[in-house]
């Protein structure tokens, strides 16, 4: 039994709201470079200036403090605004492939076609083939009454993003550790006094050590919610797969469940895109034939 979970998600109006979504994220990440650079780079680079010319010390004192004001004021309200604008996309998307009522009383107003539109504009010689929006969803989730593929998906996205986001804080550990240990080394050879060593490698140090653990915390964080939002779509598949829940209830617990979703998506930290397409291949791989598996399931449960 088909549904229209495969149909719909190649329709252009959807494929145009996953571009969107996709080059809103993407903006958004762009802002979070620019912000490590200025509160964290640029006094990294000035501790060490400091060290040589101690006359800058005021200026780099000034700095610190406009870097932490422009953090608060730009950078963070920017990037939250553009990460509310993708759920919201990427919840419209889901609420028309998956079949799901819009909710506004949890994600507000649907997004307007002009937005759409404004950030779905491809470059010159690129489609959505290659932009690689094509098939969000697996196939088998289309090879299934609709409550039953519609499962599939939200718990393809649990599964996916709390993944990829635990690889990631993985990264980012690695990262900060070998920095802290490459400074380590360096005053080892160099033999630095302590006093030279606190001076010009430990401060200096301290700004990548704090958004390394905040980063490594929030992606640590978003991956245990995504875990148990997995394990309830696991949960609700049991009793799915049981026959003794109807359709209709069914569909008002995804519906349940797909408002959480969206209130992970619009607050989760963000994961470089290199970071995404580097593993992108290999999760959709395991996805596919998690897919293919869970589908088979419910055949022999459901017999459809």
């Amino acid at each position: 039994m088909m549904n229209s979970i495969t149909r719909l998600q190649v329709a252009a109006p959807q494929l145009k709201r996953l571009v969107a979504q996709r080059k809103l994220y993407s903006r958004a990440k762009q802002v979070l470079a620019w912000q490590i650079i200025v509160t964290v780079v640029s006094v990294v680079i000035l501790s060490f200036v400091v060290l040589w010319i101690p006359g800058l010390k005021a200026y780099a004192a000034l700095w610190g403090i406009v870097a932490v004001l422009l953090d608060f004021a730009v950078f963070a309200p920017w990037q939250s605004s553009l990460k509310a604008k993708a759920a919201g996309i990427q919840e419209l998307f889901d609420c028309e492939v998956l079949s799901l009522p819009w909710q506004e009383i949890k994600a507000g107003t649907p997004p307007d076609i002009e937005t759409v539109t404004e950030w779905s504009r491809l470059p010159p010689g690129t489609d959505y083939e290659t932009a690689k929006v094509r098939n969000w969803y697996p196939a088998e989730a289309g090879e299934a009454p609709l409550p039953i593929g519609r499962l599939i998906c939200q718990r393809a996205n649990c599964w996916w993003d709390a993944k990829l986001r635990r690889r990631y804080a993985i990264w980012i550990a690695a990262f900060t550790g070998g920095i802290f240990l490459l400074t380590v080394v360096i005053g080892l050879v160099g033999h630095v006094t302590l006093d030279q060593f606190l001076l010009a490698g430990t401060i200096p140090f301290l700004p990548v050590l704090v958004i390394g653990i905040r980063q490594f915390t929030d992606q640590r964080q978003a991956s245990t919610r995504l875990d148990d939002l997995k394990e309830h779509s696991e949960r609700l598949w049991r009793e799915a797969l049981s026959g003794q829940v109807a359709e209709d209830e069914l569909s008002r617990r995804s519906r349940t469940l797909q408002d959480e979703i969206f209130e992970q998506r619009r607050r989760n930290p963000l994961i470089f895109d290199w970071v995404y397409r580097r593993l992108r291949d290999e999760q959709e791989e395991l996805m596919n034939q998690c897919a293919s598996d869970l589908l088979h399931e419910a055949r022999a449960a459901l017999r459809f």
